[in-house]
């Protein structure tokens, strides 16, 4: 049992190196993107919503990213995007323009987007910016709900959907549980599991006959 154990330990060890993203490069299969942090600020002449989105992959990984507000009676709005490719497949065709489905509220010039490191992971070990910041500008405008779309190249998503609440700050933990980090925790559990295994093993009661 006892080398079971070590050799489980060895295994799982190896997974998570494997797992882990190789310094220098960015190479992280499934990853999809995740919302960090969402802020809406009114400034009287404008509504401010500002989206801070993690893709391991490099922020470039991200398609887009859309804005819909909709009404008491769930009617849309107004719904802009974040357009960073003509086509997804073809990572040499960036865009990267600011686009309007529905209204009129949409302010390109106070738009903005910049890509940003994000520890633990940037910037030791990759190459490229894990993190992208998203600055959408709006005309005034009242609404009941705020959805907010994130999308990258292999189609994975996160959705984020609330109340329009101005003014509003999400909690410095995040919007979105990190998935990875979740399994780092199950991982250092069972290993944890396998040690408890063991020591009782060695220094456990022995049954006399």
């Amino acid at each position: 049992m006892r080398r079971f154990a070590v050799l489980l330990i060895v295994s799982i060890i190896a997974c998570v190196s494997l797992a882990m993203s190789v310094p220098g490069q960015i190479s992280v299969a499934n990853d999809g993107p995740s919302f960090v942090e969402i802020s809406i600020e009114d400034f009287g002449d404008m509504v401010k919503v500002e989206i801070l989105i993690r893709d391991l992959n490099g922020w470039d990984d991200i398609d887009t990213v859309s804005l819909k507000v909709l009404d008491a009676g769930g009617n849309e709005i107004s719904h802009i995007a974040l357009e960073m490719y003509n086509n997804p497949q073809n990572p040499d065709n960036l865009r990267i323009e600011f686009e309007e489905y529905t209204g009129t509220y949409l302010n390109r010039d106070e738009c903005d987007f910049s890509p940003t490191d994000i520890s633990p992971w940037n910037p030791d070990n990759t190459d490229i910016s894990i993190g992208l910041n998203v600055v959408f500008s709006l005309m005034p405008l009242e609404g009941e709900t705020i959805i907010i779309e994130v999308a990258d190249t292999e189609g994975e998503t996160a959705t984020y959907e609330a109340p329009m609440n101005l003014n509003y700050v999400s909690p410095d933990d995040g919007i979105v549980i990190d998935e990875n980090l979740m399994i780092l925790v199950v991982i250092i559990l069972m290993l944890g599991a396998i040690i408890v295994v063991l020591v009782l093993g060695k220094h456990g009661p022995k049954n006399e006959f």
